[in-house]
């Protein structure tokens, strides 16, 4: 059974890749495949294809284009990455890679900067509190990556790429699928001499370096499907210190996975899920360090009970150490955490129903509850509404309890949230998507990046809306988002550090069989650097184009201009962001298929 299951995806995921018409499938909103349509929450998808157009650098400039996401950035490539959804903090949003969670447990965020699109087939991103299906940091959302798998027969690609301040890359994957067997594996390497990322300190270019494999084998063994891959991204990152000095750093991301799935009748799927993530931080100029190594286990099992019914249950464990030297002084800790999750999906007529639900035991903190509730009712033919509700919760970050102003007695940031939205087909090129959103939070944790000062606050609140229209006709395809919000500190009546209230993305791009053009626009008004300080970033607008020529089946020459104007502006206070950037991609695809 599994060998026909697994011939069928891969030549679903064939069919997809190659037709842009079928609706994409997302698994992370439910952690069972659903058409993007029926999903009870606002989502978003980036297919392989898009990011190859992209020619982005690093995950966080693919995701930043996205609604509701923006991005902070201490400087330029391999600096340290904030993402913020909907007004949360940065380890607000839980991000997976392949289902095993990727948060670090010294700092609370995901390496952004370190994860190469080389090595991923797609991302998903699910907006609004996500903690009953995934637990701890998923208060703002999740964003999962999937790293690339071969497809059916034997596959290759080949990229080489040349960019200013003397970037230069190449990556090189193979692989090769049949209903039996499939591999793949994918390396990468990236560099690049950088810009003066504090110019107020140093002149000084900063440079990044980033050298990145993955790999999967997956094959059935009777009635079970085993499926193994690794990722691993090493790096140096040049940056400048906090009293001008030149210092580098080494950095290790790893993720090791392996899942067993056994199906015992028709309508029951068990999926064991086995990974281990480490995430590491090496000064040169010192002794310091900051370490994090977490064993992961999942335990899912789905019921397809009938036709407009399914049910999830499952249970996980995750065992996380942490480590931390800086200045003289740091940490060594260890934290267990044991959880269970239930989600029934039903369909009553046209309305589809979700409930979920999750217990967690964790050795510091002791039991926790979480809860969501979910409704999507159609409106005739062209109209969909949805509406959820749930609450969410974070346990402090080691960082916040034991480093450098940290207080152990900090109790988890808990929230409770949701949304209410609308979509509607104008006809069949034009689509429409108002979504309004509410998020309160108690015990937050905020940290001053200059003094590192942490303050466990009271109360925040987040609301606002976003805006979207996207029309597809032909060889054009434009689309408009925005998104308004008001991420509010209670406590001082202020606005959340580096949330803007006002965030545009507009896209244009024109497709033909062989070239295409691309134009992308981004937009965030002013924004506090630091609850701690009245300093405030300017808004800013930027312009990317991008162009591309397939000369035959296999060869594609692409080049892009980020920046076009050369907007001088900051993500975070004293570290410029990327000027104009221009770059070309040389890339041969071989597909037997």
């Amino acid at each position: 059974m599994f060998r026909q299951l697994l011939t069928l995806g891969l030549l679903a995921g064939q069919v997809a890749a190659e037709t842009s018409s079928l609706p994409p499938i997302l698994i992370t909103a439910s952690r069972v495949a659903e058409n993007t349509g029926e999903v009870l929450y606002s989502n978003s998808v980036v297919d392989r294809q898009q990011i190859e157009r992209m020619q982005a650098r690093d995950v966080s400039e693919v995701i930043r284009r996205l609604p509701g996401i923006q991005v902070g950035r201490n400087g330029g490539p391999g600096q340290a990455t904030s993402v913020f959804i909907r007004g949360a903090a940065s380890d607000h949003t839980l991000v997976l890679i392949d289902g095993v969670p990727v948060n670090s447990g010294t700092v609370g965020n995901a390496a952004f900067q370190h994860l190469m699109p080389a090595q991923i087939d797609r991302i998903e991103v699910v907006r609004g509190p996500a903690s009953t299906l995934y637990g701890s940091s998923a208060i703002g959302g999740v964003i999962q990556i999937f790293t690339r798998r071969a497809s059916m027969g034997p596959s290759a690609t080949l990229t080489v790429e040349a960019g200013s301040e003397d970037t230069r890359g190449y990556a090189a994957s193979a692989g090769y699928g049949n209903a039996n067997l499939r591999a793949s594996l994918s390396a990468s390497h990236a560099k690049s001499d950088g810009y003066p990322v504090r110019p107020s300190l140093s002149l000084l270019d900063r440079g990044y370096r980033n050298d990145s494999v993955s790999g999967s084998f997956g094959t059935s063994i009777g009635d079970v499907d085993i499926d193994l891959s690794h990722l691993q991204a090493e790096g140096n990152v040049e940056y400048i210190d906090f009293f001008g000095g030149a210092a580098d750093q080494d950095t290790l991301n790893q993720v090791t996975r392996l899942s067993l799935a056994y199906m015992p009748s028709v309508n029951w799927t068990s999926t064991l899920l086995l990974g281990r993530t480490v995430d590491r931080v090496t000064e040169n100029q010192s002794a310091d360090f900051a370490d994090t190594e977490r064993d992961y286990v999942d335990w899912q099992n789905t019921f397809a009970i009938d036709a407009g019914h399914t049910f999830v249950a499952g249970l996980t464990g995750s065992w996380t150490d942490t480590g931390l030297l800086s200045f003289g002084s740091g940490y060594d800790e260890r934290i267990r955490s044991l959880e269970a999750y239930v989600q029934d999906t039903r369909e009553l007529g046209e309305t589809r129903l979700q409930l979920g639900g999750r217990a967690i035991d964790n050795d510091k903190y002791g039991t926790h509850f979480t809860w969501k509730a979910a409704v999507g009712q159609p409106f005739g033919a062209a109209t969909r509404g949805h509406a959820n509700i749930g609450t969410a919760f974070r346990t402090p970050s080691a960082n916040d309890l034991y480093g450098f102003g940290g207080n152990p007695d900090f109790e988890p940031e808990t929230s409770i949230g949701g949304e209410i939205g609308l979509d509607h087909d104008l006809g069949p090129a034009d689509r429409l998507r108002l979504v309004g959103f509410y998020t309160e939070i108690d015990d937050l944790i905020e940290t001053d990046p200059i003094t590192f000062t942490v303050e466990q606050v009271e109360r925040a609140r987040i609301y606002g809306f976003e805006f979207g229209y996207s029309h597809q006709a032909d060889a054009w395809h434009w689309a408009l988002d925005y998104t308004w919000q008001d991420p509010r500190n209670l406590d001082l009546d202020q606005q959340l550090a580096r949330r803007a209230r006002h965030t545009v993305n507009a896209s244009l791009s024109y497709q033909r069989p062989r070239w295409w053009l691309d134009a992308d626009f981004r937009y965030e008004s002013e924004r506090r650097d630091s609850r701690f300080s009245d300093e405030v970033l300017d808004a800013y607008a930027t312009l990317d184009l991008g162009a591309g020529y397939r000369f035959g089946s296999a060869v594609t020459l692409s080049g892009r201009i980020e920046n076009l104007f050369d907007e001088d502006y900051e993500l975070a206070s004293t570290y410029p962001a990327q000027g104009r950037f221009v770059s070309v991609e040389f890339r041969y695809d071989y597909n037997a298929q």
